[in-house]
């Protein structure tokens, strides 16, 4: 009788832990890549979990069959499991708003194309000391923002370890011409 309530309680932990664990919030949509299957969305915090930041997620399940644009309003289901994490549920709330005069889009992106030399800017790193990407002028610069407390584990802490592998891999090379800011 108790090695069967044993069994029981064993098969059901199991069972719990199979589940994903899912969490609920709202955001705006900021870029879509369907051919990846991905959206990057400026969430509102998913309340216990985690806070609000921009992020790009994986897009499984009927949560793929959504039309967004960017610019949308969305509430969205997070499933994480394991080391991973996407969107298993995404509905549109409100649709992005008509700039047929283009006074708040601009009519041609403003992002640095590639290959083109990044604008200076300077930083203050962690002795309180200023750092300026002029200053890193014939150096290989990997930028990436982290957030510290981010509890999804194929993101922040991905990313995290991949630059302690590449820092590992290239320490010979640090700071002399290979330079990392995490943010």
């Amino acid at each position: 009788s108790s090695s069967c309530f044993r069994a029981f309680v064993v098969a059901f932990a199991f069972l719990g832990s199979a589940c994903a664990e899912h969490h609920v919030t709202n955001g705006l949509v900021l870029r879509i890549d369907p051919p990846a299957a991905t959206v990057t969305i400026s969430h509102e915090a998913f309340p216990g979990f985690m806070d609000a930041m921009a992020m790009p997620f994986d897009v499984k399940g009927a949560a793929r069959t959504t039309k967004l644009t960017p610019g949308d309003r969305v509430r969205f289901r997070l499933a994480v499991k394991g080391g991973r994490s996407w969107v298993d549920r995404l509905e549109v709330i409100s649709a992005a708003p008509v700039d047929a005069g283009l006074q708040q889009t601009p009519a041609a992106p403003v992002l640095v194309p590639v290959g083109t030399a990044m604008p200076d800017f300077q930083l203050t790193d962690q002795s309180g000391a200023p750092v300026a990407l002029s200053a890193l002028k014939g150096k290989v610069v990997a930028v990436t923002f982290i957030y510290s407390r981010c509890p999804l584990p194929d993101y922040c802490p991905r990313m995290v370890e991949n630059f302690r592998a590449i820092r590992q891999r290239f320490a010979e090379r640090m700071n002399s011409d290979l330079v990392f800011f995490t943010i």
